[in-house]
Formats: structure tokens, C-alpha cells, sequence
């Protein structure tokens, strides 16, 4: 077995892709991800090897070999040749690292929290604002949009403290919309939240009190509602909080347009 790094090239990738005869079904959103790394420069050499067996056939990489040619850019990475093809058995085997993980591992405060808005407020700014996941980012990505976006940390919090306050809502769905809230005005969005997350004082008609009201109902029932349908009714409550009018009654479902915070 010999193992060394090498810048490799498009028509190195897909020779050795060529010889890609014994492997899963390609995943074409993951090779999507990877060559988007690629193209703007985020992806880094980080120890995972691409691996070639004594026979020539490609045991591990296909997927950072398809994006490379995807990309069409050059990209260093690891090389292990020479490997017992029996070898393949024990590959990929392991829990994936979560992105919960690494900001874990970097020792970022309420990591879960700040990962969940980090990625749905990636997808909303990428313009998938009902969360269908049919785009996701990768790691480079998400670090990339938490620098642009330090916010993220304090709406975080935010959404640990409703959820524990308030324990029908996600910490996610409470993180995300105090990001988006937070965007158009910070003083109205604390109050927002204080509101929502205590319940004190609210009176009928209150677009706080019923979008409340409307999650405590969902949870009772047993219902799972997915995160469209969770965010955009907070996102309508708060929307009708700055109009100044009441709402009695509050809807959403999958087919619904989403709501955009004004």
C-alpha cells in the first residue's frame, strides 16, 4: 500500500472513474455539494483518501472524483494505491460527522441550536423558503454563511430559551424566525419572543396568543408538522404584530405560500 498527495485533474478523475466497477449508486446531490466546494475554493484536503485497489479498480472517492470532473477544476487529494480489494468491506462504515459536531467540537455555544438556523436560514437565502431540502449545504458552506451571519448565535439562544420556556415550538422553528425578525427590526423582535415564549398578558385577538394557541392544539392532537408549516405561522403572527391587527384564527399548510417577514 502506498499513500501520497497529488493535485488531480479532470481527465485523471474520470480514468480512474472509468475503472469504477465495484462501488454504491452514485448520490448526484452529494457530488452537486462536493463540486460546488470545489468550484469556489472551499474544499480542503482533510485526510480522506481516494482509494485504489491492487487490481486498478477504484475502492473509495467517487464521489469527490465526479465532482472534480463536475467542477472541472484541479483539486489536491490523497491517494492510497495498492490496496487489498477485500478492503472495500470495511470502508464507509462509520457515523457520518453531524454539523451539530463540528461546531461541537469547536466548542460553539448551543451548537445544536445555532446548526439548525444556520441551515434553514441557508436554505432561505437560497432561496428554498418552504425547506423542501431538495438543495443542502455543505459544511464549507454553512461555516461560510455563520461568518456573514454572527447573528446567528444570539438568535440561537433565543430559540433554546423559547423551547424551554414555550415546549410545543422547536428551538429551530423559534431560531430561525427570530433571524428573519431580526433582519427588519431587533427591538421587535425581542419583544416578539418574550411574548411568545411567556404568554403573559396577551389578550384575545392577539396574533401571539393565537399562533400559540395553534401549536399547543397541533401538539395535543399529536400532529408533526414540518418546518414550512411551523415557521410561517410564527412568520404570519408576526407579520400581523406589525400591522397592528388581531388575528383569531391562523393557517398554514404544505400547499400554502410562504409568508415573508415584513
Amino acid at each position: 500500500m502506498q499513500s501520497f498527495t497529488e493535485i488531480v485533474t479532470p481527465a485523471m478523475a474520470a480514468e480512474w472513474l472509468a475503472k469504477n466497477t465495484s462501488n454504491r449508486n452514485l448520490n448526484k446531490r452529494l457530488v452537486n455539494d462536493y463540486a460546488r466546494d470545489m468550484e469556489s475554493g472551499s474544499w480542503v484536503l482533510n485526510g480522506e483518501a481516494v482509494k485504489i485497489g491492487t487490481d486498478g479498480i477504484l475502492l473509495d472517492g467517487q464521489h469527490r472524483l465526479a465532482a472534480l470532473v463536475q467542477a472541472n477544476v484541479a483539486v489536491e487529494m490523497l491517494l492510497v494505491i495498492d490496496l487489498d480489494p477485500k478492503a472495500q468491506d470495511t470502508m464507509d462504515t462509520g457515523r457520518k460527522r453531524s454539523f451539530n459536531d463540528v461546531l461541537s467540537i469547536k466548542g460553539v455555544a448551543n451548537s445544536a441550536s445555532v446548526a439548525s438556523v444556520a441551515k434553514r436560514m441557508w436554505a432561505w437565502d437560497n432561496g428554498d423558503v418552504k425547506f423542501s431540502g431538495n438543495i443542502k449545504p455543505t459544511t464549507a458552506e454553512l461555516n461560510a454563511w455563520i461568518a456573514a451571519n454572527p447573528s446567528v448565535h444570539r438568535s440561537a439562544e433565543i430559540g433554546v430559551r423559547t423551547r424551554q420556556a414555550f415546549r410545543v415550538i422547536a428551538q429551530s422553528t423559534a431560531g430561525t424566525t427570530h433571524n428573519l425578525f431580526n433582519r427588519l427590526d431587533e427591538s421587535d423582535a425581542a419583544e416578539f419572543f418574550a411574548k411568545l415564549a411567556s404568554g403573559a398578558g396577551l389578550a384575545e385577538g392577539d396574533p401571539i396568543l393565537t399562533v400559540r394557541n395553534r401549536l399547543m392544539r397541533d401538539a395535543a392532537d399529536g400532529k408533526r408538522q414540518g418546518d414550512m408549516i411551523k415557521i410561517g405561522l410564527v412568520i404570519k403572527a408576526w407579520n400581523y404584530t406589525r400591522r397592528g391587527e388581531s388575528m383569531n384564527r391562523v393557517e398554514m399548510h404544505n400547499d400554502s405560500i410562504m409568508p415573508i417577514p415584513e
